[in-house]
């Protein structure tokens, strides 16, 4: 099980919290995501943070607690601050068509050496296309015993498996949630659900314009959504958003309320369940989004997945229950383009992208099951909102 870590009091002091925690995890990310900035785009650690620092307003305007704890964070391992920006902008800053190798990585690479940031062993390409996460959702009406299912794996490079942390978030007032999030060290949040019965997932998707404007920061967005009470407070939040990097926030309530929001530079959309069914994979559903959507590669398995998804789903409708998520995660049909992935050992590390974690969410009963691996190859763990 990853590590479970619990933040309370002002924003900073849980910053501080952090750090002291998972101080190992954190330069764990550093490292991994240097070796993907230099990798994906040709930036050095130093052009990354240079980067960053165009989140630094937007974060002080739009979660300036948020930016009070990536600041704990940052004085307590004794790093600049955006370091720990840039380690929450990832998804922003790593945004484009990023499927090959950089011309600029050997540079990069050499600039992040001589500057002793912290290295991961890597190996020479090949390339392969990085689509992500599943994520499903079933409602009272589709499940045994009338309780709202949320559940996703999150598929992403599995050299940041080792960097994966819980965090359980205790509010400072009693009319804040508390929040379990599953994420990445140093990152705010990410898969997450609260004590008033809010989930939340996340899908990458991938637009033309991506990457051209600053925004507020998708892992940010999320903790944000993870403070509010339930399905319509958190589109109150979502409606106006535009997203720097294309991604679909997945939300459930425990009182059996759920939506797809799609957001991109240009526009958001929700959409809505069908007969009390929802499943998003790595491309556009709407038309809307679809109109400046990046062209969805031949080799890529974000149609097939979700096509499963929603087969696996409608199969088993009226009987779904905490096991049938747990089985449409661990789900090999068609591999590799299916939905519980294995890594090519033999690719550059910047490559290997599997089923790093998943997550089941019971909403109404405030519990997530997480496995620490790929789903099809280990447990999933009960963990309390509220220990």
């Amino acid at each position: 099980m990853f590590p479970i870590i619990t933040l309370a009091g002002p924003p900073y002091q849980r910053g501080q919290q952090y750090a002291q925690q998972a101080a190992s995890q954190i330069t764990h990310s550093i490292a991994s995501y240097a070796l993907l900035f230099a990798h994906d785009r040709g930036l050095a650690w130093a052009a990354a943070q240079h980067l960053a620092a165009a989140y630094v307003p937007i974060l002080a305007e739009r979660a300036p607690h948020l930016l009070e704890e990536m600041r704990g964070i940052a004085d307590t391992l004794d790093v600049h601050l955006h370091e720990i920006v840039a380690l929450n902008a990832r998804t922003e800053l790593l945004a484009g068509d990023f499927y090959s190798r950089s011309p600029n990585y050997a540079a990069a690479q050499a600039a992040n050496i001589r500057h002793g940031v912290p290295q991961l062993p890597n190996l020479p390409p090949p390339t392969t296309l990085r689509t992500e996460c599943t994520t499903v959702v079933a409602l009272p009406d589709a499940t045994r015993i009338g309780n709202t299912l949320l559940a996703q794996t999150w598929d992403w490079v599995k050299i940041q498996r080792a960097a994966c942390v819980v965090l359980r978030i205790i509010p400072e007032t009693s009319t804040q949630p508390t929040i379990l999030t599953l994420t990445e060290a140093g990152i705010v949040g990410k898969i997450g659900l609260n004590s008033r019965g809010l989930g939340v997932a996340l899908n990458i998707l991938s637009s033309l314009d991506d990457g051209e404007q600053p925004d507020l920061p998708i892992h940010v967005l999320l903790r944000l959504v993870m403070e509010h009470q339930s399905v319509a407070s958190a589109l109150e939040l979502l409606h106006p958003q535009r997203s720097a990097a294309s991604s679909c926030i997945t939300l459930a309530d425990a009182d059996g309320q759920a939506a797809c929001v799609e957001l991109t530079p240009q526009t958001t959309q929700v959409i809505a369940p069908e007969d009390g069914l929802l499943a998003h994979t790595n491309h556009c559903l709407t038309d809307a989004t679809r109109a400046n959507m990046r062209p969805v590669a031949l080799v890529s398995s974000t149609e097939p997945r979700y096509d499963r998804a929603v087969a696996l789903l409608q199969q088993q409708h009226g009987q779904i229950d905490v096991d049938t998520m747990m089985d449409l995660l661990r789900d090999e049909y068609d591999a590799p383009r299916c939905i519980c992935r294995t890594a090519d050992p033999s690719l550059h590390p910047a490559d290997q992208v599997e089923t790093v974690a998943a997550v089941v969410m019971d909403v109404p009963q405030h519990m997530m099951y997480i496995a620490a691996d790929r789903p099809c190859a280990t447990d999933f763990v009960p963990v309390l909102v509220q220990a």
